[in-house]
């Protein structure tokens, strides 16, 4: 008895999330990840001034926009025929360019942050098992790039 009370105290002070990111890619639907890796990375020059003794330098953000590459770690999708549609038109190169909104959700599913990746495309699907006609397919990695910056809201 007292295990059982111990087991709603803790599941009441430590709530636990199965997913905290919805991804919405217009081809494919609304997906939901654990993980998000990449969203908070930012270019930085490093510089040396002739009057200053250390060598370490200043580091200072940098204008100049490189390419974005997230990376989305574990779901459960559950469209096959969608993404099969999809996974062809990857192996003919057709797949389009789209705009993919990433919420970051809190424990009560509402959004926290957003962030809006113009011009991006699937890099790389890897599935933890194969895909099949009559079940979902699991996804342990789905990776974008994105050509342009992202905005955030919050």
């Amino acid at each position: 008895m007292d295990n059982i009370k111990k087991k709603e105290q803790q599941d009441s002070v430590w709530p636990s999330q199965k997913y905290r990111f919805k991804v919405n890619i217009s081809s494919l639907g609304e997906m939901y990840f654990q993980q998000a890796f990449g969203l908070n990375t930012y270019e930085t020059v490093q510089y040396r001034t002739a009057n200053v003794p250390s060598f370490l330098g200043n580091k200072l953000p940098h204008a100049q926009h490189k390419p974005i590459e997230l990376s989305l770690k574990k779901c459960l999708y559950p469209n096959n025929d969608v993404m099969y549609d999809y996974l062809a038109k990857v192996k003919l190169n057709t797949a389009p360019k789209e705009t993919v909104i990433i919420q970051m959700l809190d424990e009560f599913d509402m959004p926290v942050l957003t962030y809006t990746l113009k011009n991006a495309w699937v890099s790389k699907i890897s599935f933890a098992s194969p895909p099949s006609k009559n079940s979902e397919c699991d996804i342990e990695e789905m990776e974008l790039v994105s050509e342009e910056e992202f905005t955030l809201e919050g």
